[in-house]
């Protein structure tokens, strides 16, 4: 009874310890105003196909051609983003083709994390 009762508060004592790092996840609302407007005109450079070819070539593992393909689509979607929320360091959320992911709100997903 007492290696029972021991073992039951030490897997209370572990359970409480590997949880008390945790804490609830916040939901933040729907952005509603999804298209910014600007005058200013995003284009897409050599250079953006040439990295995102070779990061389909080499991180995704995908053939010359289809990597070209996927590059394409994904400096497209990079295009929208830029031009969705009118800044120039915005990225689209891709999959593994370089299309980009609908938002549910007309738009599409945009990464704006700080690179």
């Amino acid at each position: 009874m007492q290696y029972f009762l021991t073992s039951v508060i030490l897997m209370f004592l572990v359970n409480s310890a590997f949880a008390s790092g945790l804490s609830e996840p916040k939901v933040l609302q729907p952005v509603l105003g999804v298209t910014a407007s600007c005058d200013q005109e995003f284009t897409a450079t050599r250079l953006d196909y040439i990295g995102a070819t070779a990061h389909f070539i080499h991180a995704i593992g995908q053939s010359k051609s289809t990597a070209e393909q996927s590059a394409k689509n994904m400096v497209a979607a990079h295009v929208t983003a830029r031009t969705q929320t009118c800044n120039a360091k915005a990225k689209a959320v891709t999959d593994e083709n370089g299309n980009s992911l609908p938002d549910g709100l007309s738009g599409i997903l945009v990464n704006l994390a700080k690179d």
